[in-house]
């Protein structure tokens, strides 16, 4: 007892006045921020601390570090991997600098890096939306403004930089008081948003930004369906297939048609299905087909479907399914839509799955500039793939598919994003389906991990670190990772995503 008592009259010995402290803190939490961690060894705090402390001598700024750390464990604002040595004024300071150190919540830590941000004018990083770190602290910043016109001038700070930020201004809406601002701010992103989405690269993560525009942002993407397009939009790519001269295509009107269906149907909006049934027939683009065929098997698989509305979707499917300018992927699309929905559907599935299989691999070594040109089938059917394959031959197909875009080097050819961002998506959608056998996927990630386009690629990474977390965090999955993430090749942003999956799961 006598021993505790000693450990608690430990803050009696800190000289720094509240301001100093908290400055302290606040360096702190954004040096731990900056470097993507939540706990640091004891020897950053110490390092810093000697920073502000240039005049001590070197016993004298030993002894201030281990009062000032035993004072912030005993106070709760930090802990450390060994409370009892942090507060005991006899430890061996080589064993305390060793020590794992953090702030009692995260949420604390992302508080004071924002008052260090707003108080140094400390800019943001540029993808703050995909950062797990970063990702809050907009929100901490924007509630320690308290005048309305200069919170509307943060939040368009985030619209008006070079690479927008729609996702955080999508979330920072949610903070904002004045109505008026409000729907001013509101506007201003759906705007933008339309704009973006008719353009070449689309934002990489607009269907979260949708999500949390709610409603509003639904209506707006409803408003870009226009059924009198459906018989004449198709995209340039796509031309050589329709049998019609490039220059009719209009990649504009394509994508303000082909983006929406995928958005509507990813935040689960029946009003889709409803909307599209009955004039499928009348669609000219097969790609466009592609997307009507994944919303409505999106559709069909969320859990709060009704037999009616199930009923619905089949129909559309079936729609999908006799299209004359079909395929074997937009009919794979539509049977595992039907068949979903429980719908009898007269389709040999054996033989259209042997269909599918060929027609892809014919994709793979095409001449150079058709292989430019048709990015989009091979996207789109190594998911419907990887949803009727088995996973030693989906993992198979995924890693040659995987192998031949990053060879292959095509003058103008930036398409390889959309292609492995579905590779790993598909992986995803096979390891579901086969939860037991993702060591037939092993080989397909080590190439992936030694991909030198995909440090380029944030949509790809992302699904990378959703397929990990799903699949590879039992602990002989990450010693597998950890070993892998110093294999030969790999890049930095990739051991970023492994360290994450090692973080979370560890």
């Amino acid at each position: 007892m006598e021993d505790m008592k000693k450990f608690r009259s430990l803050g009696k010995q800190v000289d720094l006045s509240k301001e100093e402290q908290l400055e302290f803190l606040q360096t702190l939490a954004y040096s731990m921020t900056n470097q993507n961690v939540v706990q640091t060894e004891c020897e950053l705090f110490e390092q810093q601390l000697f920073n502000r402390m240039e005049e001590y001598k070197k016993d004298e700024k030993e002894d201030h570090f281990r009062s000032l750390l035993a004072y912030f464990v005993n106070s709760g604002l930090l802990r450390c991997s060994n409370d009892m040595a942090a507060l005991d004024p006899t430890s061996d300071l080589d064993r305390l600098h060793q020590f794992k150190i953090s702030f009692f919540h995260q949420s604390f830590q992302e508080y004071l890096t924002a008052l260090y941000v707003l108080e140094k004018h400390t800019p943001l990083p540029s993808d703050v939306s995909h950062d797990a770190f970063w990702r809050e602290i907009p929100i901490y910043c924007l509630q320690r403004i308290d005048d309305a016109e200069h919170q509307k001038n943060y939040v368009l700070n985030f619209l008006y930089q070079s690479r927008p930020d729609y996702l955080t201004v999508a979330r920072l809406l949610g903070e904002i008081q004045d109505r008026v601002i409000y729907r001013k701010l509101e506007n201003v992103i759906l705007d933008k948003l339309i704009r973006n989405i008719a353009e070449e690269s689309l934002y990489h993560y607009i269907i979260e930004t949708f999500l949390y525009l709610g409603e509003k942002g639904i209506g707006t993407l409803r408003d870009c369906l226009d059924k009198n397009d459906f018989p004449t939009v198709f995209a340039k790519p796509e031309a050589h297939i329709l049998k019609k001269a490039v220059e009719e295509g209009n990649e504009q009107k394509w994508c303000k048609l082909g983006r929406p269906i995928y958005i509507l149907g990813e935040l689960g909006d029946f009003w889709l299905v409803q909307h599209l049934s009955g004039s499928i027939h009348d669609i000219c683009s097969r790609h466009l087909l592609y997307h009507i065929g994944e919303a409505c098997l999106t559709l069909a698989r969320r859990t709060d479907r009704n037999a009616d509305e199930l009923r619905q979707i089949g129909t559309a499917s079936q729609e999908l399914f006799e299209h004359k300018n079909g395929d074997p992927i937009s009919q794979g699309y539509a049977l595992l839509s039907m068949q979903t929905c429980q719908q009898n559907a007269m389709v040999d599935a054996d033989s259209l799955n042997r269909e599918l299989k060929e027609y892809l691999e014919e994709h793979i070594n095409l001449k150079d500039e058709i292989f430019k040109l048709e990015f989009w089938i091979r996207a789109h059917g190594i998911e419907v793939f990887s949803e009727i394959a088995q996973a030693n031959e989906c993992a198979n197909l995924l890693k040659d598919f995987f192998e031949k875009e990053e060879k292959t080097e095509i003058a103008g050819y930036f398409h390889f994003k959309e292609v492995q961002s579905s590779i790993i998506k598909a992986a995803i959608r096979s390891l579901n389906k086969y939860t037991d056998e993702k060591h037939c996927f092993e080989e397909l990630l080590v190439v992936i991990f030694a991909s030198s386009t995909i440090e380029s690629n944030p949509f790809a990474l992302g699904h990378l670190e959703r397929l990990l977390s799903q699949h590879f965090r039992k602990p002989d999955d990450l010693i597998w990772l950890d070993e892998r993430k110093y294999d030969t090749g790999v890049s930095k942003k990739v051991k970023q995503v492994i360290d994450n999956i090692l973080w979370l799961y560890r």
